[in-house]
């Protein structure tokens, strides 16, 4: 009998779609408390709506692109297993290299005449155990991010917002740069996106430009957060690492599935194997991109992001899209309800597009015409040249220096577990200082005519 057999057999459908309405709990809950919470703060339902259809428009796109590089993952690993990892935690990347680690460990490959059940079982075992780091981490330590986040700026809220926005801006520059550095059509749409993104938000009249220092000084007195804020944040806090906790206890039914009713179970010196193979070169990603993430997604953000997955190419580009749908400043208690609802309908349009891709998406795709699936790869580019461009604009220099960072550890082929985190920390510290500096030569200039007045 194939392993396919197995691996797409009734019992694993039903092992594998437990964890996705932890999901889809998650989500529904977070969103009806941000949105009374909302109510609550002052935001519009106007507002609300729009950064709902914003998710919602914006998730499609990258949606579909994951839809299209899922084929290869069934085909190794069958339709319930593949469908779940990609509804919950993982990427398309991470999943093939965890599962070909499982087969390493095995002696054999995916793919290969001799990649059988208990090949197949070591693979579940690595995927799963491999992204318990995620789930595990976020769970008990999102909190504690905030904390830092907040130790960070000393007590001066006016920073919260320069600290996102310079977070946005670092990370974006990392994303678009490998595109942005190139010679390919992909670069060239990267590039239109942007100058699209810059022509829409008036980058001719330089007045027209938000300067994130002067937008932070604005916020002083609007940013103080609300009694309603805190009390979201702490209901957020306690549903979030529930569902993680229960979502990481659901990803193991899968592999316990197939050891119980199959009797498939490798044995425990070969899932050790292969289990230390991926933490070695996952760990680092297990602590530092949560860290990284947590300034552009916040708190609400990192427990979603880090539960249903695909963070980098939807859930980042959907909160930024959000937010300036609905015109709020990011790093603000109102930036945070509306990232939550972006999000939020991102989680639940995404898992809708991969069940349809579970069920037709073989049968859809095949029948694209070649130039039409070929046009999906260069959603992402479009995506992150549009949203570069928004962030880089409110500070040029800030913008340029992000830019140039990420061309440079990326020439320099750094791994991403650097790159990102040196971008981001990178730029928050530019922008912190350019803030502190504008401050210090405001007290100096006020100090002056104080002075002449006298």
């Amino acid at each position: 009998m194939s392993y396919l057999e197995t691996a797409n057999s009734t019992g694993m459908w039903l092992s594998c779609s437990v964890i996705i309405f932890v999901v889809l709990f998650q989500a529904a809950i977070f969103m009806r408390k941000a949105y009374k919470t909302g109510r609550e703060m002052g935001l519009s339902d106007e507002q609300m709506h729009l950064a709902m259809r914003s998710g919602a428009i914006s998730t499609v796109g990258p949606s579909l692109a994951v839809v299209v590089a899922m084929v290869s993952l069934i085909v190794s690993l069958g339709a319930p297993f593949a469908w779940m990892r990609l509804s919950v935690v993982g990427s398309i990347p991470f999943e093939l290299m965890a599962a070909e680690t499982g087969a390493v460990a095995m002696g054999t490959s995916l793919g290969s005449s001799t990649y059988d059940v208990n090949a197949f079982a070591t693979s579940v075992w690595t995927c799963t155990l491999g992204a318990s780091g995620w789930l595990l981490i976020c769970a008990f330590f999102t909190d504690k991010f905030d904390v830092v986040r907040r130790k960070a700026v000393g007590g001066n809220e006016a920073l919260l917002p320069v600290l996102s926005v310079s977070a946005m801006i670092g990370a974006f520059a990392y994303f678009g740069a490998p595109y942005l550095a190139g010679r390919g059509t992909a670069s060239t749409v990267a590039c239109l996106s942007g100058g699209a993104e810059a022509e829409r938000m008036g980058a001719g009249d330089r007045h027209a430009l938000r300067d994130v220092h002067s937008d932070a000084v604005c916020l002083r007195r609007r940013f103080k957060m609300k009694d309603t804020y805190k009390n979201f944040v702490k209901q957020i806090i306690f549903w979030g690492r529930l569902t993680l906790i229960v979502a990481w206890l659901c990803s193991f039914l899968p592999p316990l599935y197939l050891a119980v009713v199959h009797g498939i179970m490798p044995e425990l010196s070969s899932i050790a194997k292969a289990f230390s193979m991926i933490a070695s070169v996952m760990i680092v990603s297990w602590i530092v991109e949560p860290i990284a993430y947590f300034p552009i997604v916040g708190i609400t953000g990192t427990y979603m992001s880090w539960l249903a997955g695909n963070i980098s190419n939807m859930r980042v580009p959907v909160s930024a899209l959000a937010q300036t749908a609905a015109g709020v400043e990011e790093g603000t208690p109102e930036g945070d309800i509306i990232s939550t609802l972006g999000i939020g309908i991102s989680v639940i349009v995404n898992l809708i597009v991969l069940v349809l891709a579970v069920f037709f998406g073989q049968q859809v795709i095949s029948s694209l015409p070649a130039n039409i699936q070929e046009a999906f790869k260069f959603i992402l580019p479009a995506v992150f040249g549009a949203i570069l461009a928004n962030f880089a604009l409110r500070d040029y220099m800030l913008g340029l220096f992000a830019l140039v960072m990420s061309f440079v550890l990326t020439m320099l082929k750094m791994p991403s577990f650097i790159v990102l985190p040196v971008c981001v920390f990178g730029t928050i510290a530019v922008g912190i200082w350019k803030f502190r500096r504008k401050q210090a030569l405001t007290a100096v200039q006020r100090s002056d005519d104080k002075n002449e007045g006298l």
